[in-house]
């Protein structure tokens, strides 16, 4: 949580008083963000996302082995 405080008081910062942050203080904020987004994310969220990045990754094996789209409909159904 200091952390996220950190990020949150540098962004009042740069928007309200025009501060202008070392690319440092950038990056730290940018991996700071991401690491609070993965650590507070539901479990079943994450399930969902990779449920669809299986679809995807399915379908596109499926035009990438020669299928047309047509046929990648019909298997579904």
């Amino acid at each position: 949580i200091d952390n996220l405080a950190r990020t949150l008081i540098l962004a009042d910062l740069v928007k309200f008083a025009k501060e202008k942050p070392l690319p440092l203080d950038n990056d730290n904020c940018m991996i700071n963000t991401i690491d609070f987004v993965k650590e507070t994310r539901s479990e079943r969220e994450v399930e969902e996302i990779l449920e669809k990045i299986k679809i995807t990754k399915e379908d596109s094996e499926s035009v990438n082995n020669g299928s047309s789209f047509a046929e990648a409909s019909e298997d579904k159904e």
